[in-house]
C-alpha cells in the first residue's frame, strides 16, 4: 500500500471543507461520506466526532481528521 502523507490528508481535508473554515461539520462529513457512498444519519455523525473532537468545538479540524483517517486505515489494515 502507497505511504499517505500529511499533504494527502490535507488535501483531502481542503476538498471536504466546503466553507474554507478549516474545521469539517456534521453536513461537510455527510456531504464527503455520501461521496464515497456512504450513508450515516447526522446522529451517527453527532457521535463520530464526538469520538475524534479533541477540544470539543462539534467539529473536526485537520489533526483530528487525520487522527480519524488513521484509526480508519490501521483498521483496514488488521
Amino acid at each position: 500500500m502507497t505511504q499517505v502523507t500529511k499533504e494527502d490528508f490535507k488535501r483531502v481535508f481542503q476538498k471536504m471543507d466546503k466553507d474554507g473554515s478549516g474545521k469539517l461539520s456534521v453536513k461537510e462529513i455527510a456531504t464527503a461520506m455520501e461521496g464515497f457512498g456512504s450513508y450515516f444519519t447526522e446522529a451517527e455523525i453527532q457521535e463520530f466526532i464526538k469520538k475524534y473532537d479533541k477540544n470539543g468545538d462539534n467539529e473536526l479540524d485537520l489533526n483530528e481528521t487525520i487522527n480519524w483517517f488513521n484509526t480508519v486505515i490501521a483498521k483496514r489494515r488488521s
